[in-house]
């Protein structure tokens, strides 16, 4: 039997998935819950794309119920992806026993394909068997949306949680997780119009198969090459964050201004005059030891010095800022790198060079405040204010 070049690359992304898979469940990590869930993952993405090229024809005539099945595990992606977010999130040492639900519409699937598989065997043009495989498939896409929501939800939590914190987020915000879920929930939302075409129309599977095969080939490959990057990555963090504790921070969108932050603690318990009497010394210790320019300043260090909890420390820059910590610092940073890029004697640095001293750990981050406090590039406001 001839194989395809879709099917050969096809069955190569298998083969890696397996290989993956394996790896990550025997790692030794202090994420080794995560990893196995990650694992899981990608053998319930990996049995997906076998499914797939098992819908061609000449694989279903033979195999219709074992397909059939094979179907049914793209109730696990969604299920997989928002338990291993969470596991990311709050560095659990174990599952939770309520967690067997999220497998449940996986085994009811299976249950209904053994009760109703004389349906199943029924002639693949055949108007009943095409809604059932569209119900069955906007099923599908209806778990797909709700865990994608889910795990985007909570990743949108877990960064505001970080920026209370830390003032270098790069290589912690799992912002290649957020992209992630937002690809599932753009395929889930593409798979439900498809398949409610089919019901309207009796469309039949086959152009569908050839737009999802690819498309769950490529999800399945960021996957797996950024999360397998992701288990190797240790997080370097002195206590559990909020989104750990299980607060749910507040606050909406940034807006374009730093100065213009709406404060988080509306009421506030911190009586006013202390709340002051702090601001003052916080805006002394700055000066004074310039503790912004340690690129991995977090707040912990940084309440420390100041004498106070995390909270009220908080509490202070909410109040009298209307910022959280990773506003203000970086806004301290943006003053001391534009000091810099406008002193002659720096004439020499790049702005990179710049960046680093000001205490900034990425350009990236550097170029994002500079451009929201200033309006205008690094580059830009170098040319025009560089004697």
């Amino acid at each position: 039997m001839r194989m395809t070049l879709t099917e050969t690359t096809a069955i190569s992304l298998l083969s890696q998935g397996l290989l993956l898979a394996v790896i990550l469940w025997v790692l030794e990590s202090r994420q080794a819950i995560a990893n196995r869930l990650l694992a899981c993952l990608l053998l319930a993405m990996t049995t997906r794309l076998l499914a797939l090229i098992l819908s061609e024809e000449r694989f279903v005539q033979e195999w219709r119920t074992e397909v059939t099945i094979l179907h049914n595990t793209v109730l696990l992606i969604g299920p997989f992806l928002y338990l291993y977010a969470r596991s990311l999130v709050h560095h659990p040492t174990r599952l939770q026993s309520r967690d067997i639900w999220h497998g449940l519409p996986f085994l009811l699937a299976i249950t209904w394909n053994l009760v109703a598989r004389q349906r199943y065997l029924l002639p693949l043009d055949d108007p009943d068997l095409i809604q059932l495989t569209a119900q069955h498939g906007l099923a599908s896409s209806v778990s797909l949306l709700t865990y994608g929501l889910l795990t985007l939800r909570l990743l949108q939590r877990y960064r505001l949680s970080l920026l209370d914190k830390y003032t270098a987020i790069e290589r912690i915000s799992l912002d290649w997780l957020r992209n992630i879920a937002g690809l599932v929930l753009l395929l889930a939302a593409s798979g439900a119009g498809l398949n409610l075409l089919r019901l309207a129309a009796g469309w039949p599977p086959d152009p569908a198969r050839w737009i999802v095969l690819p498309a769950s080939a490529a999800l399945f490959y960021g996957v797996a090459i950024f999360g397998f990057r992701q288990s190797l990555v240790l997080f370097q963090r002195s206590d559990r964050s909020s989104a750990e504790a299980g607060e749910e921070p507040e606050g909406g969108p940034q807006p374009s201004n730093l100065a213009t932050q709406a404060p988080r603690y509306q009421r506030s318990g911190l009586d006013p005059d202390r709340a002051a009497r702090l601001w003052d010394k916080l805006q002394r210790l700055m000066q004074t030891e310039q503790l912004h320019l340690q690129p991995e300043l977090q707040v912990d260090t940084l309440a420390v010095a100041l004498g106070v909890r995390q909270q009220t420390l908080s509490e202070v820059l909410n109040t009298h800022a209307g910022m959280r910590f990773y506003d203000y610092i970086n806004g301290l940073r943006v003053e001391e790198a534009r000091r810099l890029m406008i002193d002659p004697q720096n004439a020499g640095l790049s702005l990179l060079d710049i960046a680093m001293a000001a205490g900034f750990s990425s350009k990236s981050t550097f170029n994002k405040y500079f451009k929201q406090v200033f309006e205008q590039t690094p580059s830009e406001y170098r040319r025009q204010h560089m004697p």
